[in-house]
């Protein structure tokens, strides 16, 4: 469809490119470039739990925070208001909060789109480069997980700065330390109990 008004269209935030994304064929293709340069089978797995939680992000912790984009329209407040019960300065009050809830949804949605994205491009240039490696010297010197690692760092600063901004819960993410016992959004009392 063609935009004849010459207004900005707002691009979906949970658009995926055609063929850009982490799944069964990428995870195959993802295996077989492995096992052919000689990885062990235990380190394929753990690239493939990698790859099951960005999935995983994408699939249940984006969609929690998959808002319209519209601003609420607090129908059952204004009716509420209108039969008078609640009063003015409730009516103000609630609808601020569902302002800023959806304001904070629209900003964690954000943070996760741009942290999936980033994480699937980071993989897919991975395997790029692991399948154009010519020596086993030039396998060891590829360090995925300090690139993705690097990403959860400043993906958790920016949820940090939501949550201050927001005074709301901190979020934390990993999809890298299998230690930790979790993986994908969580909160951050949750993440500290289980801190290494």
């Amino acid at each position: 469809m063609r935009n004849t008004d010459n207004e900005n269209l707002e691009r979906n935030p949970l658009e995926t490119r055609c063929g850009r994304e982490i799944d069964n064929e990428f995870a195959t293709s993802l295996v077989w470039v492995m096992r052919r340069v000689g990885f062990k089978t235990e380190k394929v797995m753990h690239y493939l739990r990698v790859c099951e939680r960005l999935v995983h992000t994408r699939e249940v912790d984006l969609m929690k925070y998959a808002t319209t984009g519209e601003t609420p329209d607090n129908l059952d407040l204004r009716v509420k208001f209108l039969r008078n019960k609640i009063s003015d300065e409730e009516f103000k009050r609630r609808v601020q909060m569902a302002y800023k809830k959806n304001n904070k949804n629209k900003e964690i949605r954000d943070i996760l789109s741009m942290f999936i994205q980033v994480a699937t491009e980071i993989l897919y240039k991975y395997m790029y480069d692991l399948d154009h490696c010519t020596s086993t010297e030039e396998v060891k010197k590829l360090d995925l997980f300090k690139q993705l690692e690097g990403l959860e760092k400043y993906t958790r600063e920016n949820l940090l700065n939501m949550a201050f901004t927001y005074n709301s819960t901190n979020y934390v993410i990993n999809i890298t330390n299998e230690a930790k016992g979790w993986h994908g959004l969580v909160n951050y009392e949750s993440y500290s109990l289980n801190k290494d």
